[in-house]
């Protein structure tokens, strides 16, 4: 099989894709501890860049990049129960309803239906913006997980079947 999740796939008439580069963390991570879900989860910048930074060998991480500037980040673990989890999918506050996210996440279904039969993510209960965005592009909730990372706030775990991915001789049984 070829590398999974390959950059030059990506199409968005705005921006490229590329992989996420250290660099990128600290101008990243400031914006999004000013968003929701972050802000409302009180994640601190210091934080959200150790996470983007830290070796993690299952994780990949990718930005587009629009005017040499990072705009969005996506974050994703594989394997993870017989797929991929998509752990951060955000586009920075001034790039909202441009359809860089929708983009993103079409290309990475089409990138894990190669892996894997299921796409997986979690969403606040309070982020009902989010929990559209996924629903309306045929996620279905999969279990509610209690205050996994606040007390007061659930996360839902949200599932896409993208189908069973060629078998080693390249075929779909």
């Amino acid at each position: 099989m070829s590398e999974p999740f390959r950059c030059e796939e990506f199409s968005h008439p705005l921006g490229r894709l590329r992989e996420f580069a250290p660099d990128d963390a600290g101008y990243l991570a400031i914006r999004l501890s000013a968003m929701d879900p972050w802000k409302t989860l009180g994640s601190e910048p210091a934080g959200l860049e150790n996470y983007l930074r830290r070796p993690d060998a299952a994780l990949r991480r990718f930005t587009v990049e629009i005017d040499d500037r990072p705009c969005a980040v996506l974050a994703v673990r594989y394997p993870w129960l017989r797929g991929s989890f998509l752990e951060i999918l955000a586009v920075s506050e001034g790039w909202h309803g441009q359809g860089i996210g929708g983009a993103l996440l079409a290309w990475l279904e089409k990138q894990a239906a190669r892996l894997a039969p299921n796409l997986w993510v979690t969403v606040s209960s309070f982020n009902e913006p989010a929990l559209a965005f996924y629903r309306a592009r045929g996620y279905a909730d999969a279990a509610v997980l209690p205050g996994l990372l606040r007390p007061e706030f659930d996360e839902i775990l949200l599932r896409k079947g993208l189908g069973e991915p060629p078998c080693s001789c390249g075929h779909s049984h």
